[in-house]
């Protein structure tokens, strides 16, 4: 099909000529449909794919108006935005958006508007960022959908959208989305050359623009923010971010961030200020404990065992003595076991996904209590 969309084809008065060329275009695939109709006595017809388009939408819209008697065909079409294309090399790409080309017999142009599917899944709450207090609505794969919570929450004519597409293969519609009186000018442009300068064959979500926004693509840490949460995003955008959408994908990505932006939740804006903030501390020195303790564990059992409390050194001594692996094998093997039952919650049905869990901690709860161990998490 790209080879076709290479040049300019100009749209033929034969009918059958301009579905011939749509069926070759499509490599005759079968979900390709052609509907006839006449219009003052000259035949017509509207091709499109089947897959994509809603055939009521298409009967209310168009087809059931031809009994009415208008002027051009125009009027017998009930959209808000009606494209004449010459050009017949770029209808595929328009029915591939779930786009229906009109065409009549003797004219050399195609009437384009829009009849598409809808099929989402309702907006709902985001299940990885659940908050107590604010709004529990979420973003949805559709990106219209995702850009009108956008635009209900920050009413504001200095939001600006720009549109872009990308994949050779997908074709995947992206939109930029940023304050422009509170945006950097020489950060939004940052993020849109990189935008146009990715070339790639397939665009799925969010995550593959990522790697190509990242200053550091080898570093193993985070350098941009994921979130399903509109609410967010508006808070972020008022802060002079930029957040990406990509339709298909209800994730939208925040950038440029800091470090401390990892750990804000929307529930921090929604209650008082002491206690708000007393959640964002929390979280910083759980942060701080999970990257620190296992390191002073091993310290201290290998080298300064000194430090531990007179009570704790025969307890931690023989539970040490019974383990055949250093102490640094020990935690390493701990992480493990903890990052295996977190995988294994996220990736197992919901069913099988509890029992297993309860199992392992089960199995861990023995463990402990027969070998006497204490654990510092």
């Amino acid at each position: 099909m790209n080879s076709h969309e290479e040049s300019s084809i100009v749209i033929a008065k034969d009918l059958d000529a301009n579905h011939t060329y749509i069926q070759k275009a499509f490599h005759f695939s079968e979900d390709v449909k052609k509907r006839e109709f006449l219009f003052h006595n000259r035949k017509g017809i509207c091709l499109f794919l089947e897959t994509l388009i809603d055939d009521e939408k298409l009967d209310k819209l168009f087809l059931g108006n031809l009994h009415f008697d208008a002027g051009e065909i125009k009027a017998y079409i009930d959209a808000s935005e009606i494209i004449e294309v010459q050009d017949l090399a770029k209808l595929p790409s328009e029915m591939h958006q779930g786009k229906v080309a009109v065409f009549l017999e003797g004219e050399q142009q195609a009437y384009v508007f829009d009849v598409r599917k809808e099929m989402e899944r309702s907006i709902g709450e985001p299940e990885n960022e659940k908050i107590v207090r604010g709004s529990h609505d979420g973003f949805v794969e559709g990106l219209q959908t995702n850009l009108y919570l956008i635009r209900k929450r920050v009413n504001n004519p200095n939001l600006v959208i720009k549109y872009h597409t990308l994949g050779t293969e997908t074709k995947t519609k992206l939109a930029i989305v940023y304050l422009n009186h509170i945006a950097k000018p020489d950060i939004v442009k940052s993020v849109e050359d990189k935008i146009q300068s990715i070339s790639s064959d397939m665009i799925f979500s969010p995550g593959y623009i990522e790697e190509y926004l990242e200053d550091d693509t080898f570093s193993p840490f985070p350098q941009m923010l994921n979130t399903e949460r509109p609410d967010r995003v508006m808070a972020n955008l008022l802060d002079g971010r930029i957040a990406i959408f990509s339709d298909g994908d209800p994730t939208a990505l925040i950038c440029p961030i800091s470090f401390f932006s990892f750990y804000q939740s929307p529930d921090d804006y929604n209650s008082r200020f002491f206690v708000g903030s007393f959640y964002r501390i929390l979280r910083m020195v759980s942060f701080l404990i999970a990257i620190f303790v296992p390191a002073i564990y091993i310290a201290t059992i290998s080298f300064h065992f000194e430090v531990i409390p007179a009570d704790l050194v025969l307890p931690v001594k023989s539970s040490v003595e019974r383990i055949p692996y250093p102490p640094i094998i020990e935690a390493i093997l701990m992480e493990l076991t903890i990052e295996l039952i977190r995988e294994a919650g996220i990736r197992l049905p919901i069913q099988l996904d509890k029992r297993s869990v309860l199992l392992v901690v089960w199995l861990l709860e023995m463990l402990l209590f027969r070998q006497g161990s204490c654990l510092i998490l």
